[in-house]
């Protein structure tokens, strides 16, 4: 007797990891692709302003500077403002 359970785990070539499928893969059995957004890129004016509000708040108010610019985190703004 098999017991019934769950299906048996989709699996690559000779038992080994699942293949990912692509966009164009026509296996129905295949994992799908993930998608990860890269960030939009920094702008010029991006950078005056950042520098402009550390100037302001100082460096230890990236939120509040993050808040000023559009589709940005404190992390991003930190990051921008130490490359340039």
């Amino acid at each position: 007797m098999d017991g019934g359970g769950a299906p048996p785990a989709r699996q690559g070539p000779a038992g080994g990891r699942p293949r990912r499928a692509g966009p164009w893969s026509s296996n129905p059995d295949a994992l799908p692709l993930t998608t990860r957004r890269s960030p939009p890129l920094a702008l010029p004016q991006e950078d005056e302003t950042i520098v402009r509000l550390v100037g302001e708040l100082g460096t230890k108010s990236w939120a509040k500077i993050a808040g000023n610019l559009s589709g940005r985190v404190g992390k991003q703004c930190r990051e921008r403002c130490a490359a340039s």
